[in-house]
C-alpha cells in the first residue's frame, strides 16, 4: 500500500512496525 511507504518514509516510527 502507498500510504504504508509514505508513512515509513515520513516518519519511521513505532506506527509503521504496528502496521
Amino acid at each position: 500500500m502507498v500510504l504504508k511507504t509514505v508513512i515509513h518514509r515520513n516518519v519511521p516510527s513505532p506506527f509503521a512496525a504496528e502496521a
